[in-house]
């Protein structure tokens, strides 16, 4: 975190909230924690876990404490932040997915579903909002790849530029490729 910290504090103020995903109490509180500072411009939904099981190995327990942090959590800032948001009628929300949101691997169903719903989240989340917030969703496609360097390289630079955080459509973001979903143009091809 201090390394993140640090390379963030060449934008404006970067707030970095650690707490415990799995805690719903905990997340409710951080959201808290982060509004007490004013309304953010961007919120990074980062955090995630895979604990590599078979389906018979994966215990409720161990279910709930992927689901918890990979996707409740961002469900509970999100659900934290947004009225502020709202209210002022501009931000950025990043969800950092995963290529196991498209394709299912081997001792990781928890994880994949967790991914999976979390673009799904994103998906109806832009929809609803089109008009007021920018949504958007990372999804590493291999391992090793430096999602923090892409969070700072693409999504900081709103930081320095507040217009453009003003809505502009909905977009999905992967490292290989960008989908834009924005209101069709009369007479434009689907």
């Amino acid at each position: 975190l201090s390394e993140t910290t640090e390379q963030a504090s060449g934008h404006a103020r970067v707030l970095i909230e650690p707490c415990d995903l799995a805690d719903r109490d905990a997340v409710e509180r951080a959201g808290a924690r982060c509004l007490a500072h004013g309304v953010p411009d961007v919120l990074v939904n980062n955090a995630g876990v895979i604990e590599r099981a078979s389906i018979e190995e994966t215990s409720p327990e161990r279910w709930d404490r992927q689901l918890a942090i990979n996707l409740r959590a961002p469900f509970q800032l999100t659900r934290a932040l947004l009225p502020a948001m709202r209210a002022r009628k501009s931000g950025r929300i990043v969800n950092v997915g995963s290529i196991s949101a498209t394709v299912g691997s081997p001792r990781a169903a928890a994880y994949a579903a967790a991914k999976w719903a979390l673009v799904g989240f994103t998906k109806s989340l832009a929809a609803e909002l089109a008009d007021i917030l920018g949504l958007t969703i990372l999804c590493a496609d291999r391992m090793g790849v430096d999602l923090q360097g892409a969070i700072r390289d693409k999504w900081l630079h709103f930081l320095d530029e507040p217009a453009k955080l003003r809505p502009g459509g909905r977009t999905v973001v992967s490292n290989r490729n960008t989908v834009s979903k924005r209101k069709p143009q009369r007479g434009a091809r689907r």
